[in-house]
C-alpha cells in the first residue's frame, strides 16, 4: 500500500512539475513570438528601402 502512495505522489509531483514548466514555455512564447514578428516586419522594411 505504501509503494503505492509514494508512486502516486511521485506522479503528482511530476504531473505539477510538468503544467508549470508547460506554463512557463508558454509564457516564453508568448514573450518571444511577437519580438519575432517585429523583426520580421523591420526585415520586410529595410529590404523594400533597399530596392
Amino acid at each position: 500500500m505504501r509503494e503505492a502512495l509514494l508512486g502516486y505522489v511521485m506522479f503528482l509531483i511530476l504531473f505539477l512539475l510538468t503544467v508549470k514548466s508547460l506554463a512557463f514555455l508558454i509564457d516564453l512564447i508568448y514573450e518571444l513570438y511577437p519580438q519575432w514578428k517585429i523583426n520580421r516586419e523591420i526585415k520586410k522594411i529595410v529590404r523594400n528601402n533597399k530596392k
